[in-house]
C-alpha cells in the first residue's frame, strides 16, 4: 500500500520542520551562554590561584576538577556529563585548561600547608615589627609629652621671676648704667 499524502500531512511537516530548527537554534544559544560562562568561571579561578601565589583555596585540597568549574560558572554538575558532540568537545576543552593550571599549581596538601604556613609566618613577622614600630612611637610620645610639661613648668617659673623682677625696678628711678660710668 502506498499511502497518499494529504495536505494536512505537508503542513504538519513544514510545521515540525521550523520546530525543530527553533529547537536547535535555542539549544545553540543556550549551549554558547553555558559555554561563555565555563571559560568565564575558568578565569576567575585562575585570578584567584594568582592572587593566592598558585593556591585555590575554596577546595581542601587546592586542585580545581571540572565540577568546581561547573560550581564556579553556576552550572549544574551534570551539564558536561551530557553525551552531545558539542558538549563533549567542551569538556575536553575545559579538562585541557585545567590540566595548564594543575601544571602550575601545587595539587599537594603538604605543599599547600608549607605555602600556607610561609604566608602565615611572614605576617607573623610584619605584626611583630608593626607592634616594635608602634610601641617605639608611643615611647617617644611619651617622652616627648614629658618633656613639654617640663619646659612649661620652666616657662611659669621663667615668667613668675619675670614678674617679680618688674615688680622690684616699678618703684625706683632707674638710670642708664652709661652715664654713671663717664662721670
Amino acid at each position: 500500500m502506498n499511502p497518499r499524502r494529504t495536505s494536512g500531512d505537508a503542513g504538519r511537516l513544514e510545521s515540525s520542520h521550523r520546530l525543530s530548527k527553533e529547537g536547535r537554534r535555542v539549544a545553540a544559544a543556550r549551549h554558547a551562554d553555558a559555554k561563555s560562562r565555563i571559560l568565564d568561571a575558568i578565569q576567575k579561578i585562575e585570578a584567584i590561584i594568582i592572587r593566592n601565589d598558585g593556591i585555590y583555596p575554596d577546595t581542601p585540597d587546592g586542585k580545581v576538577s571540572v565540577q568546581v568549574v561547573l560550581k564556579v560558572a553556576d552550572l549544574s554538575p551534570a551539564y558536561l556529563e551530557k553525551d552531545r558532540p558539542n558538549i563533549r568537545a567542551l569538556k575536553a576543552e575545559v579538562r585541557g585548561r585545567l590540566k595548564k593550571i594543575a601544571e602550575v599549581t601545587p595539587g599537594n596538601v603538604d605543599v599547600i600547608r608549607k605555602k600556607i604556613g610561609e604566608q602565615a609566618n611572614a605576617a607573623r613577622a610584619e605584626t611583630r615589627k608593626v607592634r616594635q614600630a608602634y610601641a617605639e612611637a608611643e615611647l617617644g610620645h611619651a617622652q616627648t609629652v614629658f618633656e613639654l610639661a617640663e619646659a612649661r613648668k620652666r616657662i611659669e617659673i621663667l615668667e613668675k621671676e619675670n614678674a617679680d623682677l618688674l615688680k622690684q625696678i616699678a618703684g625706683r628711678k632707674v638710670v642708664p648704667i652709661d652715664r654713671g660710668r663717664r662721670k
